[in-house]
């Protein structure tokens, strides 16, 4: 037999019960690694992404990405066939992607493009995540080109 999720002691009313149902909130599985390879005029990003999907039909993304980042190209790979995709930016930090068609396997998303590095100055960590998974842990690589002293 099964056990159940939740136990109620129910109190003596001859009032009736109401239950009401609504769909389970999940969130997809995530594994993140940005690149960054720093120079003295701007960061290149390759983010990288394997996604385990939250419901069987999936047919975007949206990720959060830095302000001033400039998107040069966005990759999405499923079972090893290039997914055909298109993007949009919806406001100044939120990328949309969305797929050619639903996805309900686990896929790859990559996202590379760029940001301006303030000279001879301290400047933020540019961070791109999906969206939902703020708190998510992710790996970053830092790269400095030849003649770039990363501090």
């Amino acid at each position: 037999a099964a056990k159940p999720q939740t136990v109620y002691e129910a109190p003596g009313s001859n009032s009736p019960w109401q239950l009401t149902l609504l769909p389970r909130w999940s969130e997809p599985v995530v594994e993140e690694m940005v690149s960054m390879i720093i120079d003295t005029k701007e960061t290149q990003l390759r983010y990288q992404a394997s996604v385990t999907p939250d419901r069987e039909d999936q047919y975007f993304q949206r990720l959060r990405i830095p302000e001033d980042m400039e998107v040069d190209e966005v990759n999405v790979n499923c079972q090893g066939t290039l997914v055909p995709v298109r993007w949009v930016r919806r406001d100044d930090q939120t990328l949309v992607v969305f797929f050619g068609h639903s996805l309900s396997r686990g896929f790859q998303l990559a996202v590379n493009g760029r940001v301006a590095v303030p000279e001879h100055r301290p400047f933020a960590m540019p961070r791109i995540h999906v969206s939902r998974q703020s708190s998510q842990r992710q790996l970053v690589f830092l790269y400095g080109r030849e003649g770039t002293e990363l501090n």
